[in-house]
């Protein structure tokens, strides 16, 4: 019996984070999440005749998990598409408004996102008929309107601020530095080896021993040049 109490403990701690660790939604979020339903099935009846809220849950699922891949090919990934850009409005990112308009329109037009989308949803038993098309659009619908989406591209672009300012504090530190050179062995610029060349006497290394004197060339003191 305490077994049983145990592993019912464990089971009702797992299902209170239905996101993966991430906290519920907000009222807000959860309304926003019920017009998605809405549109999707609504989207969904227009262009194949059927209108099931089930069926739109279980699209936007696979809408969302394809945007995420997006992302991270596009967003995190160095060469992507979208890796120079910010997705936060300011440059704190924190309460910045997310930029979801600029992702929803990249993946509208990412061959390679409508592709997966599209083979995804045939494979889940869509059919074949489900033209490229109107799968970008479910995609761009899902981006625009998904509450866990800009939950996720706020939480991408603040992984990625915190990662740039690390790379930047640690360059920081480093100073002029950072290579391990120092100053005199840093290659002349090209405007001082033309004034090296005009006056080539004002280019002599500095003396590092002492000279010495000619013969009979003695320091006079004060008493004997002025008397």
């Amino acid at each position: 019996m305490p077994e049983k109490e145990k592993k019912s403990g464990k089971k009702s701690k797992s299902s209170s984070s239905p996101d993966g660790g991430e906290p519920p939604l907000t009222a807000v979020e959860r309304l926003q999440s019920l017009n998605l339903v809405s549109r999707v099935a609504s989207e969904w009846n227009n262009h194949l005749g059927v209108s099931d809220r089930t069926l739109a849950e279980f699209v936007i699922n696979l809408a969302e998990r394809r945007i995420k891949s997006f992302l991270k090919e596009q967003f995190s990934r160095e060469g992507g598409s979208l890796y120079h850009a910010a997705l936060t409005d300011n440059d704190s990112g924190k309460d910045g408004k997310v930029r979801v308009g600029l992702v929803s329109s990249a993946v509208e037009q990412d061959v390679d996102a409508i592709s997966a989308f599209r083979n995804d949803l045939i494979s889940n038993g869509a059919g074949e008929s489900i033209p490229p098309t109107f799968a970008a659009r479910i995609l761009r619908v899902v981006c625009d309107m998904s509450p866990r989406t800009e939950r996720l591209m706020r939480k991408m672009d603040d992984k990625k601020r915190a990662k740039r300012l690390k790379v930047q504090k640690k360059q920081g530190d480093g100073g002029a530095q950072a290579d391990g050179r120092v100053m005199s062995s840093i290659a002349p610029s090209a405007r001082k080896n033309e004034m090296e060349g005009q006056f080539p006497g004002l280019v002599v290394p500095n003396l590092t021993g002492t000279v010495p004197l000619e013969e009979g060339f003695y320091e006079h003191d004060k008493k004997e040049r002025h008397g």
